[in-house]
């Protein structure tokens, strides 16, 4: 098995929206929701098993993620989930 060096470039851009309330005094709710477009389309890798090579090109995709952050006197909780396909 040969596997060379991976070497390309993956350009991201992105935005996060949030909004924040405060539904008690003194605790700051800010959900967020954020969305990035991810391009490697100009990328590919080769590897050789056996005389044999398999090669896996890179493309673009979107990737999401939703969240939101909790702030309580001097503390500060952020939670968040994402999808990315693969």
């Amino acid at each position: 098995m040969h596997s060379p060096k991976m070497s390309f470039n993956a350009y991201h851009a992105g935005v996060t929206v949030n909004y924040a309330f405060m539904p008690w005094a003194g605790v700051t709710i800010r959900p967020a929701l954020t969305l990035n477009y991810v391009d490697a389309s100009d990328s590919q890798v080769a590897v050789h098993v056996n005389q044999s090579q398999l090669t896996q090109r890179f493309d673009r995709y979107w990737q999401q993620e939703i969240g939101f952050t909790t702030d309580f006197a001097n503390w500060q909780i952020a939670t968040y989930a994402g999808q990315k396909p693969w």
